[in-house]
């Protein structure tokens, strides 16, 4: 329906200030602009109705006069226009040359915007909250994840929160904030340097401070799922609990190997459904035989245009924590409202 009233009123389409056009493969030519292409379906802006969702197998041409970045299935990346093409069923891409791409190998399309800071940035905000009156308890989680894009560079804000509180105990808090940047190579490799500040205070973690560089490859990505795969190292410095200390506290220093694998899968269909699983294993270098697990399952479901229900799951594992008396592993398990920005 919302496709028919936009392909309507033609009158209204030579008028619009949108330029680009939408060819389907029912005949519908759509006046509008390209907003992005993810997880098999094209966002895309008319004046008629708003905002709509495309499924990318009813999309046969495209033209746009704006700045993008379009990613295959096979890594490439091309950057320019979206010019006209007479055949159907293909996408060119023209900068100081024009680049013809089959549209069923084309997996992403986003805008390289030159407008302000804020409308670079994309991601997701959590909040979370439950209070049960048998044992007065309140919890309050939160999460945000946050990606600023540029031609070859990536940069990530990654953030989460915990908090409990129970009469008559202590409240326990945990949280993390990560920033990572990304240098974004040929052929789906890239190089990385993350870093991070950590308090897990179920396990006895009253600060972790980590800087870690490395490499990493896009293993593979469709319109319905995609897989990563890091190699670095870290270097860390960890405060623990130790009431047999003057401060308090006991301060340690460690290298470490750093593997990671991230994996999502999503439904393009609404309502739609994301899936993502993250696992990082951390070897110690400096002390062999200590091997620390962070890692993490969302599923998200949408509700409303661009809010979600989310359920994650989080559990950080320690082998050998620097304080014995400490618990050796942590587990939470959230349900959240999700915005997507």
């Amino acid at each position: 329906m919302l496709l028919a009233l936009a392909a309507a009123h033609p009158s209204q389409r030579i008028a619009a200030q949108k330029a680009d056009t939408l060819l389907l493969n029912n005949g519908d030519r759509i006046i509008g602009e390209v907003k992005v292409l993810e997880n098999g379906l094209l966002e895309y802006k008319t004046d008629n109705v708003g905002t709509i969702k495309v499924k990318w197998d009813r999309v046969v041409q495209i033209t746009s006069r704006l700045y993008f970045e379009v990613a295959t299935r096979d890594g490439l990346r091309y950057f320019g226009t979206l010019p006209h093409v007479d055949s159907a069923g293909v996408l060119a891409v023209a900068l100081d040359q024009i680049f013809v791409v089959p549209m069923g190998n084309v997996v992403g399309i986003t805008r390289i915007k030159q407008t302000q800071f804020w409308d670079r940035i994309d991601g997701y905000l959590d909040l979370g909250f439950s209070y049960a009156k048998s044992n007065q308890t309140l919890q309050l989680t939160s999460g945000l994840d946050a990606t600023y894009l540029l031609r070859d560079w990536s940069i990530n804000l990654k953030g989460d929160l915990f908090i409990q509180k129970q009469k008559e105990a202590d409240p326990t808090r945990r949280w993390s904030i990560r920033p990572n940047v990304q240098r974004l190579l040929p052929k789906r490799w890239l190089v990385y340097a993350l870093g991070q500040l950590q308090q897990n205070q179920e396990l006895g973690l009253d600060l972790r401070a980590l800087i870690s560089p490395g490499g990493g490859r896009q293993l593979f990505r469709t319109n319905s799922h995609q897989a990563e795969a890091f190699l670095g190292l870290a270097a860390l410095r960890e405060w623990y609990v130790d009431t047999t200390e003057a401060s308090g506290r006991r301060g340690t220093s460690s290298l470490e190997g750093s593997v990671t694998g991230n994996y999502r899968a999503f439904r393009y269909d609404r309502p739609e459904l994301d899936l993502s699983a993250n696992l990082q294993v951390f070897p110690s270098l400096s002390d062999l035989g200590r091997v620390r697990l962070e890692g993490d399952v969302r599923a998200r479901y949408e509700v409303l245009k661009d809010f979600f229900i989310t359920l994650a799951l989080q559990n950080s594992f320690d082998s050998r924590p620097p304080n014995p008396d400490t618990p050796k592993s942590d587990f939470t398990t959230t349900l959240s409202l999700t915005w997507k920005f």
